[in-house]
């Protein structure tokens, strides 16, 4: 079929899988009358005639109340029968946000029983470490060092493993992100 075309409209960037009207590529859509639809076209009696409509809102405050209106407009045209879907942006960022703080929580709580396992793990090479060099503190405690020393010789070194152990985490980390999977 022939068409004169009108006008183009301006790219739209478009996201796949967040649900409602953007789950296709709305730069491929082409927009005829509705009367031109119903006497070129045989169409299905079966299949309704419209299947989206997309409501354009210039102020942002008014969405919910433009919402309501199309709701009670297009509940009327099917009879009271609620047999479409009203899809507000608005609702899907408010569960995108939702769901986001959902994910930090769990990721934190990941993070913070990590830390915990980290700090029991440090602590138990510590001792082992202190267990097995005995016999050198018993020197050092001969030739003047006193307890004090010895805890900072310790501490010190307890420091430095986490340390060491933390920045080649986030190496190791930075370098596995930059790392890409085909």
């Amino acid at each position: 079929m022939w068409f004169t075309v009108v006008g183009v409209l301006k790219t739209k960037l478009h996201s796949s899988g967040q649900g409602g009207m953007m789950d296709r590529d709305v730069n491929k859509d082409i927009y005829i009358p509705l009367s031109s639809l119903n006497n070129r076209f045989d169409l299905d009696p079966s299949q309704p005639e419209v299947d989206q409509i997309v409501l354009n809102i210039a102020d942002d405050d008014r969405i919910r109340e433009a919402a309501n209106l199309a709701d009670r407009l297009i509940k009327l045209r099917h009879n009271q029968m609620e047999d479409y879907k009203i899809v507000v942006p608005e609702e899907l960022l408010h569960q995108r946000q939702k769901t986001q703080r959902i994910f930090n929580i769990v990721m934190g709580a990941i993070a913070g029983i990590s830390l915990l396992v980290g700090g029991i793990g440090i602590m138990n090479i510590m001792l082992a470490s202190i267990l097995e060099r005995t016999r050198e503190i018993g020197v050092r405690r001969a030739v003047g060092a006193t307890r004090k020393d010895i805890l900072g010789q310790f501490l010190i070194e307890a420091v430095m493993l986490s340390f060491t152990g933390g920045l080649l985490g986030i190496l190791l980390g930075f370098i596995m992100t930059k790392i890409s999977v085909p």
